[in-house]
């Protein structure tokens, strides 16, 4: 099976995350979040014997155009957990 795309950066937090993902495909973006989403949803609801939605709306996006773009974008991501530590 053809990649999707390839992770840049991420970063896992409590409540939400953050992910710097190259896409590799055509829609390739919006294919490996619907996978991640609905996984991620089937394998926590059934461990945690529930249903329903994890998530409140769709995953946003924004197409990087310029290095310095993603060069704040990734110190962004590689900086969240001091942006929003753990308590």
């Amino acid at each position: 099976m053809p990649k999707l795309v390839k992770i840049i950066s991420y970063c896992l937090n409590p409540n939400h995350y953050h992910l710097l993902l190259e896409q590799k495909q055509e829609k390739g973006i919006t294919s490996f979040m619907h996978k991640l989403g609905t996984s991620y949803t089937k394998y926590f609801n059934a461990k945690n014997n529930r249903s329903g939605s994890l998530f409140q709306g769709s995953y946003k996006s924004v197409p990087i155009k310029t290095d310095a773009q993603l060069f704040y974008i990734s110190a962004y991501i590689n900086g969240n957990p001091e942006i929003h530590p753990v308590r």
